[in-house]
């Protein structure tokens, strides 16, 4: 089940730094009454957000919504489960030229078509994440209990270090690294997008700032 996969693998990251177990991810837990399930999630949307996954990209139909607005003929809803915008639009599933004019509006894409399909990135189910992810997120996850339960800044520069390799790699070394080579040898099975959370993709400043606002 999805609740119990998740709660076992915050713990796993949890008895990694030598911090007990919870019972629930939703109850505030340590000292800073952080709730598990929000830390869990803001490493995982981060994750997703910070790099190109191709694990994540997908191709299909948008659902017609009815009418465009003026000078438009269709209206069509864009992909719930999606790390931010789709890349390309197409009028059919064999166009092989994206539509070049359309127009993005109340959470809807405008076309002169009666049909849209999309290219964009989904988010997966945490079931369907790849091994290679998920040992990442695994690393992230351990680096903030390490302040926030244990209050150990040496042990989170030693973990952030091991997840995203040292300044001279801008985020982007360490398991990091690993996890996007194995990703661009098509380790990962590609699956079809299947629930979940919209994501849009963190830009600037730093991925301590993004979503926890702890200090290093």
């Amino acid at each position: 089940m999805p609740l119990y996969a998740e709660t076992q693998f915050v713990n796993e990251s949890l008895s990694r730094v030598g911090c007990r177990p919870v019972a629930s991810l939703d109850a505030p837990f340590g000292p800073q009454g952080q709730i598990p399930r929000d830390v869990f999630n803001a490493v995982k949307r981060f994750l997703l957000g910070a790099h190109q996954w191709e694990f994540t990209k997908t191709f299909g139909s948008l659902t017609r919504y009815g009418a465009g607005k003026a000078g438009w003929e269709s209206a069509f809803v864009l992909p719930p489960a999606r790390v931010d915008l789709p890349t390309a639009y197409y009028s059919s599933n064999s166009d092989r030229h994206p539509i070049r004019h359309f127009e993005i509006y109340q959470g809807r894409v405008h076309v002169g078509h009666s049909a849209c399909w999309a290219e964009y990135r989904f988010v997966p189910t945490f079931e369907a994440l790849p091994s290679f992810f998920t040992e990442l997120m695994q690393v992230v996850l351990m680096s903030e209990w390490a302040l926030a339960i244990r209050e150990d800044r040496t042990l989170r520069r030693e973990l952030r270090l091991q997840a995203f390799g040292s300044e001279q790699y801008q985020g982007q070394g360490g398991q990091f690294a690993v996890a996007m080579a194995l990703d661009a040898h098509g380790a990962a099975q590609k699956v079809a997008p299947s629930g979940g959370e919209e994501v849009h993709i963190l830009r600037g400043g730093s991925f301590n700032t993004l979503y926890t606002g702890l200090d290093d």
